[in-house]
């Protein structure tokens, strides 16, 4: 299945050559730096919740332009994604068989993809309140579509989709201001 994914996205790579203001080799050189530390998270993992905390997750390390922004192209969001994706299979298929309560999600932040992310949740009761924004500060509501079928993304086996429209708010700053996204969730829901 891994050399699969390899192959369709060096296909996907190869399509972004027109697309791409910067020289191809950057991108392509992000991409595979982006493959090689998702291939290490999921071999060295050690299935443990950090500091007492009721999840863990993995941030994209990346830089900020190929995701967001004048310079993001969904192309290249989308071949992000699928390994996001990827990443939170192989990380299921190797979780040992004695762990309680863990559900692997991959996680995007839309327009602001750099703060995706893939989250471990240790904690059912944790699980659940993450999606419960209901405050002054944040307001999640359930949208529309798919993100999945937008991007072309594969979920696979034994993951769902969920999605919500976001409003967060700061009114402690000067001036206020109001920040409207969408949030997706890709994984063991």
């Amino acid at each position: 299945m891994v050399q699969r994914v390899r192959v369709v996205e060096q296909e996907a790579l190869r399509t972004l050559e027109g697309m791409l203001e910067r020289p191809r080799y950057d991108i392509v050189r992000r991409m595979r730096t982006l493959r090689r530390r998702a291939d290490q998270l999921v071999s060295e993992y050690d299935w443990r919740p950090y500091e007492g905390r009721g999840y863990w997750h993995w941030k994209l390390p990346l830089l900020r332009h190929p995701l967001e922004g004048e310079g993001a192209r969904e192309a290249v969001q989308a071949i992000v994604g699928q390994l996001l994706v990827d990443t939170a299979h192989r990380l299921v298929a190797r979780r040992p068989s004695n762990l309680g309560f863990v559900k692997v999600v991959a996680i995007f932040d839309l327009p602001n993809m750099f703060g995706s992310e893939i989250c471990m949740f240790f904690d059912e009761a944790y699980r659940a309140g993450f999606v419960d924004r209901q405050s002054d500060e944040e307001t999640w509501t359930p949208a529309r579509g798919s993100l999945a079928a937008r991007w072309g993304l594969r979920a696979g086996k034994g993951f769902d989709e969920i999605g919500f429209d976001y409003v967060r708010r700061d009114f402690d700053s000067e001036p206020p201001w109001l920040q409207t996204g969408q949030v997706w969730m890709i994984g063991e829901l």
